[in-house]
């Protein structure tokens, strides 16, 4: 799955796919909750996976663009309350 979302981001960063339509409510919310999850363990996940640019296309492609960046802000939000709900 994760192949899948670096293959999209990076057609949103070379302009094959429009950042504000892909980033527009409904329509790119998995990729953002996916990476909401694993972006507090990301420095973890590439050492461990030895793969240094693992979800590099994805963190550039949320933060070039103001809608995602807004929208991955709000998702990371409810990962959160989620992350801690499951520990309480």
């Amino acid at each position: 799955m994760i192949s899948y979302w670096d293959m999209v981001a990076s057609f949103i960063l070379h302009g094959v796919l429009n950042d504000e339509l892909f980033f527009s409510p409904g329509v790119g919310n998995e990729m953002l909750f996916v990476f909401a999850k694993v972006q507090p363990f990301l420095k973890e996940i590439r050492e461990r996976t030895q793969s240094p640019m693992a979800f590099t296309n994805v963190e550039k492609a949320i933060s070039k663009s103001k809608s995602g960046k807004a929208r991955f802000a709000m998702v990371s939000k409810r990962v959160e309350v989620m992350r801690k709900a499951q520990k309480a």
